[in-house]
């Protein structure tokens, strides 16, 4: 995990970062998890590269790619959301926040509160079938059992959300930044 000067260093050099909003994500996301690997021994940062490209390809939405790969800067890069307050639109840091799992936050309310929210709903919902894909390969030992039944309910319950914004948000309200505008 990177130390606070690392990260200061970090953002002072993303002061002078010419590239587009995706791309400044990716630059985040590849800097907070150097040298981290996942449980299948793997670098880290190909994890939130997965779930960006993934839901990319599904939404080709800037704000929604931005948003996945961060969603892991802060619980497991040492990140703040004030880091990301001074680089980033207020809908992707709030996101990046919803989707960060505080200890004081129980995972059952954790998943509750990211299904509150339309784009962590979807971000989430990527995120945990890149997880069951890993889990899934790797099924050794009744922890992997139970971690990857944990993930298959969490993305039940978060399909039946997602599928509950679509019929009962207007069209226009499904667009990201208009979801964001109203709603967050």
């Amino acid at each position: 995990m990177r130390s606070r000067d690392e990260i200061k260093a970090f953002l002072k050099r993303m002061n002078r970062f010419d590239g587009s909003m995706v791309q400044k994500a990716c630059e985040f996301a590849t800097f907070a998890h150097e040298g981290q690997l996942d449980k299948s021994g793997q670098e880290y940062v190909q994890h939130p590269t997965r779930v960006a490209n993934a839901l990319d390809k599904q939404y080709n939405d800037a704000i929604i790619t931005t948003i996945a790969f961060m969603h892991d800067v802060i619980e497991e890069g040492n990140m703040t959301t004030s880091d990301l307050m001074l680089y980033f639109p207020e809908v992707v840091w709030k996101c990046v926040d919803i989707l960060t799992r505080r200890n004081s936050l129980g995972r059952d309310d954790y998943i509750k509160k990211i299904g509150e929210n339309f784009i962590t709903t979807k971000i989430k919902l990527a995120d945990l079938e890149d997880n069951m894909s890993i889990v899934g390969n790797n099924l050794k030992s009744d922890k992997d059992y139970e971690r990857y039944d944990r993930y298959q309910k969490e993305f039940n319950y978060l399909s039946s959300r997602l599928a509950e914004f679509r019929t009962t948000l207007a069209e226009c309200e499904q667009d990201t930044e208009t979801y964001a505008n109203y709603f967050m």
